[in-house]
């Protein structure tokens, strides 16, 4: 990731963050970037100096991030949706993982919040799609802070933002 000066076309600053198929988010001081290999990263924006990384990396299981990232400036959390693994031979996991999930990362930390695998072990492409939206909600007289992500089979998946469960507890079984 680069900045360029707009008028000579220099660069000005480089993030060393590996690829990323996204558009970073800027806050305040920092930029996060969430990478094709390497999970999320945040970096000063005046010091380029790397704050945090998240890996998504769990039981030799590396999903990528290539469709959706997201902030909330109101719970202060990044929200990611991650690949599958691709192939069709799935016989090496066998533990859980963060694959075709949605992940909650606290932005000041880089520490996961929580996390919900929409599709366990998936072998045909099901990945979530599209950055998570996020918006508020009244539900028994109560507002509440929701997340929700796409999924290419055309569910909508509406989360608590707070700690990940399901807004809908009857509309779809974990």
């Amino acid at each position: 990731m680069i900045e360029l000066n707009a008028k000579t076309g220099k660069v000005v600053k480089e993030f060393n963050s590996g690829l990323s198929l996204l558009p970073p988010i800027i806050n305040k001081n920092k930029i996060f970037i969430a990478t094709l290999k390497y999970g999320v990263k945040a970096y000063d924006i005046k010091t380029i100096e790397l704050l945090w990384n998240f890996s998504l990396k769990k039981n030799n299981v590396n999903p990528r991030i290539w469709s959706g990232f997201s902030y909330d400036p109101i719970t202060k959390s990044l929200f990611v949706v991650t690949s599958n693994l691709g192939g069709l031979y799935g016989a090496n996991r066998i533990k859980h993982d963060l694959s075709v999930s949605l992940v909650s990362i606290n932005s000041d930390t880089g520490i996961k919040n929580w996390h919900f695998q929409h599709i366990r072990h998936d072998l045909w492409d099901f990945d979530l799609v599209e950055n998570p939206m996020i918006f508020s909600i009244k539900k028994n007289d109560v507002f509440i802070r929701v997340v929700t992500a796409l999924s290419k089979t055309g569910d909508v998946i509406y989360l608590k933002a707070k700690d990940g469960s399901l807004v809908f507890p009857k509309g779809l079984k974990k």
